[in-house]
């Protein structure tokens, strides 16, 4: 996406995670350091906020719960919450250990996310396995 031309934001933790090689022993594989187009331009240690198409975006860290850089994005205005691997449907959430994922850090993400929303409130996630 960064070759193009896509502005890739994330935490702090995931440039780290992503600028180095690294093993899933889960999946007993090799995963080497992304190339310098995929890497986040812009991380952000808790909290960033994007003011874009009339709506506040409002992207926050949460304690390590499928990684340790695990973010959600709350769109404030349209009221949708975005998880990312946070939230799995239908089936048993992938906790990656390996890369600083916490089972306590799953549970505490969704209460804080419950915490936020309302029935009006749209929530989305995405799962992406890169073997």
């Amino acid at each position: 996406m960064g070759k193009a031309g896509a502005l890739i934001v994330a935490h702090d933790n995931v440039r780290k995670y992503m600028s180095a090689e690294h093993f899933n022993e889960l999946f007993n594989f090799k995963v080497p350091p992304s190339p310098l187009s995929a890497l986040p331009v812009i991380t952000f240690t808790e909290t960033v906020t994007f003011h874009l198409n009339g709506d506040e975006i409002h992207a926050f860290h949460v304690a390590p719960a499928h990684t340790d850089g695990d973010a959600i994005i709350f769109f404030r205005k349209t009221n949708v919450i975005h998880m990312g691997d946070n939230y799995f449907s239908g089936m048993y959430p992938f906790i990656d250990i390996w890369s600083g994922g916490s089972v306590n850090g799953m549970i505490a993400a969704a209460d804080q996310v419950l915490s936020m929303i309302n029935d009006n409130t749209k929530k989305f996630s995405c799962v992406v396995f890169i073997p």
